[in-house]
């Protein structure tokens, strides 16, 4: 942690309590105008998020208020609260205008008696929604008016430097889109600037946003791209070559890291439904201009091979931002597979943020495609979003179709290192994991194999071969005991599917075949 947040942490926690909406008034005379975009209900996913008959579903929670919306709304969990004041449903065209307007309505009447909770990073997600419906449908009433000018005006004095990263990149943006609506050049400026600066900090250079999310960077890069499209003028915006240049390595960042099916794997926190879609962003990217710079994986941490119906990612990187680690998990040389556009080794998914023992199991070594001895993490997760202790990866030797690195979680208790490489051959791959160091207490390594659950599974143990779906199979050596577990596959926020988990017990060293038939 930066000492940045830890001061914003102490400045923002006295000064809460003496936050009020109305004291938020240097835009009371401003203008609201339309930003004019084109294609703003493929930037930010709006659909099936109002069902109607006072009925929201976030988070594959449905639930129905029966005469008005309670806006904080609770026994969901914080999350749930926060998707239903984030207003995206706004940009869903299939919800009448008039309902829309009511609820906007009764929501900045609430907002300005000061009975909604200010947070900032909803505010950034409202602010963008709101200005987005107006410029669709003008404003229709002095209160919403009134209410989104105070949005902008607090959401400029409350920053999120104690968070930072995704957080604050995301407040910048909403602050210059409201310049580009109130027509405020000082807030065009001075937020043109820190989004730039976000962007050298936040952006790698192989096009990767830096908390390695493929969910997080489609978010962050729908809401860049619609900066693009809402530019009044691109010719006389400062370093726009240079803006352009960054969306275009993370066009290519995310062709990199998906399957051919527009897919990508779970890596990280990453879930389905709650960002724009792969097939979204590289269609609206190429109406407005854009296209994919050519990217080879690297500072992200991820590798991708592809070998005719074969696509494998596998985790390399360290924990990142050092500073934010938030949505990291621990899960260092993980592997995951599709095999003719059909998943097979999965990330095991994110289903939930509330702290709890599902967040720490989906957050665990154990539930990646990687090595854990003694069922104990590479890394420290705790909390909801920390990490403590973390364990550092070293690439030890890169070829075309041959990868071998290491990292030092298990050092400190175990005297141990987990070193894993992978050989690509033309219709299959091998897998050899070692532990190598002293031994400082009795241990057992466990590799595990999570499969996606459409899979068909058997289990041969008596040659030490799993065979999925009739033209895929595993064969194990040098193993003590191999396993096929049931486990709950998330497959979106609260959403889960049974599937199986293959554990494979071993001392010093696995191999594991991984070849078509």
């Amino acid at each position: 942690m930066q000492f940045l947040q830890i001061r914003y942490q102490i400045w923002y926690r006295l000064k809460s309590p003496f936050i009020k909406i109305n004291n938020y008034t240097a835009y009371n005379n401003s203008i609201i105008h339309s930003i004019g975009s084109r294609f703003s209900n493929k930037f930010i996913q709006s659909d099936n998020k109002y069902l109607g008959n006072f009925t929201f579903s976030f988070l594959n929670i449905s639930h129905q208020f029966k005469t008005e919306i309670d806006w904080n709304f609770s026994e969901h969990g914080k999350l749930w609260t926060y998707n239903l004041q984030y207003f995206d449903f706004l940009l869903d065209e299939n919800i009448l205008h008039s309902e829309k307007q009511l609820f906007v309505e009764k929501f900045s009447e609430l907002l300005l008696k000061g009975e909604i909770k200010l947070e900032p990073y909803p505010v950034s997600l409202r602010i963008i929604n709101w200005i987005i419906f107006f410029s669709k449908s003008g404003v229709q009433s002095s209160n919403s008016e009134i209410a989104l000018k105070r949005q902008v005006n607090y959401l400029e004095n409350n920053l999120e430097f104690h968070i930072l990263a995704n957080h604050l990149l995301e407040n910048y943006i909403a602050l210059f889109i409201s310049g580009i609506s109130l027509q405020n050049e000082r807030l065009i400026n001075s937020n043109w600037t820190s989004i730039l600066k976000q962007l050298d900090e936040q952006i790698l250079e192989d096009g990767g946003h830096y908390e390695c999310s493929p969910m997080y960077h489609s978010i962050l890069l729908g809401k860049l791209l619609l900066i693009y499209d809402v530019l009044p003028n691109k010719t006389i915006i400062p370093h726009i070559q240079k803006f352009e240049n960054t969306l275009q390595k993370m066009l290519g960042w995310l062709v990199a890291v998906s399957f051919y099916n527009k897919k990508w794997a779970h890596l990280n926190d990453s879930t389905e439904g709650i960002a724009p879609t792969v097939s979204n962003i590289l269609h609206v990217a190429e109406q407005i201009g854009l296209k994919p710079s050519k990217i080879d994986l690297k500072q992200s941490g991820y590798r991708k091979y592809v070998l005719n119906d074969w696509e494998v990612i596998f985790d390399v990187g360290n924990i990142l931002p050092s500073y934010q680690p938030g949505h990291a998990h621990s899960d260092m040389l993980a592997v995951c597979l599709q095999i003719e556009n059909k998943a097979v080794l999965v990330d095991t998914g994110t289903s939930t943020y509330q702290f709890g023992a599902r967040r720490m199991s989906e957050r665990s070594t154990v539930s990646h495609n990687t090595v854990s001895i003694n069922g104990t993490n590479q890394s420290e997760v705790w909390g909801s979003f920390r990490v403590g202790s973390r364990a550092s990866i070293t690439i030890h030797k890169e070829t075309p179709n041959f990868i071998e690195a290491f990292h030092n979680g298990y050092k400190r208790n175990f005297g141990l290192i987990h070193k894993r490489s992978i050989q690509f051959e033309d219709k299959s791959f091998v897998i050899t994991d070692k532990l190598e160091g002293a031994p400082k207490k009795a241990y057992v390594g466990v590799a595990f194999f999570h499969l996606d659950h459409k899979c068909n599974v058997r289990l041969d143990i008596e040659n030490g071969k799993l065979f999925v779906n009739d033209n895929i199979e595993f064969s194990f050596s040098e193993y003590q005991k191999i396993e096929l577990k049931e486990y709950s596959q998330a497959i979106g926020f609260n959403l889960y599917e049974n599937s199986y988990c293959i554990k494979v017990h071993f001392l010093i060293q696995l191999t594991t075949n991984i070849r078509h038939i």
